[in-house]
């Protein structure tokens, strides 16, 4: 089985083969995208110091394009889904983008299961291109949990119930769909909170 890591701190400092990224479904969007945004302020940081080498703003540069020109080939993928991308000289070896929301579709977000859905998605990828050390992050959105049974419990017990899942579900269900891929090659993963 792999073992389980809790971190703090940010998940883009992670040194491993693999770290999930939940984003828009529209991958080149950089608004709700972590990787995208860390990338273009590095280089903007690279290009606003006095005493940085050009090769360095030039070096990141060229790893945000060459990020911004795969996910565009790919274009878009539905919430619910994963894909993988290579992770262009950073300190892993890939990213796997997660969608949790629809910039075009705000209606359009993840819940329960498609949280499920995307978590297995992703590890089937890790597990697919050999990755032994995983990041993922809690999700800082809330995610509705099965609807129909709270409403109904709401409405006949006049209870106003949490209907979004708390940080501690979050983690308890990454560890429960990582133990569905125990015998793959996994080996770590780290629960960014």
């Amino acid at each position: 089985m792999a073992k389980i890591i809790l971190e703090s701190g940010s998940i883009l400092f992670f040194k491993g083969d693999a770290l999930i990224c939940f984003c828009d479904s529209d991958l080149t969007l950089k608004k709700n995208n972590p990787v995208l945004q860390f990338f273009s302020a590095k280089t903007r940081v690279n290009s606003s110091q006095k005493n940085v080498v050009n090769k360095s703003y030039t070096q990141s540069k060229d790893q945000e394009d060459n990020l911004l020109k795969e996910l565009s080939a790919i274009g878009f993928c539905e919430i619910g889904n994963a894909v993988i991308t290579k992770a262009y000289d950073i300190d892993v070896k890939h990213f796997i983008f997660a969608p949790y929301i629809d910039n075009d579709n705000p209606d359009d977000k993840l819940n329960f299961v498609l949280f499920h859905r995307a978590l297995r998605s992703a590890f089937a990828l890790a597990n697919l291109y050999g990755v032994k050390s995983l990041a993922v992050p809690i999700l800082r959105t809330k995610i509705v949990k099965k609807e129909f049974m709270d409403k109904v419990i709401s409405q006949v017990f006049d209870a106003k119930k949490d209907i979004t899942l708390n940080e501690k579900e979050l983690t308890d269900i990454i560890i429960a769909i990582s133990k569905e891929f125990q015998n793959q090659t996994l080996e770590e993963i780290f629960i960014y909170r």
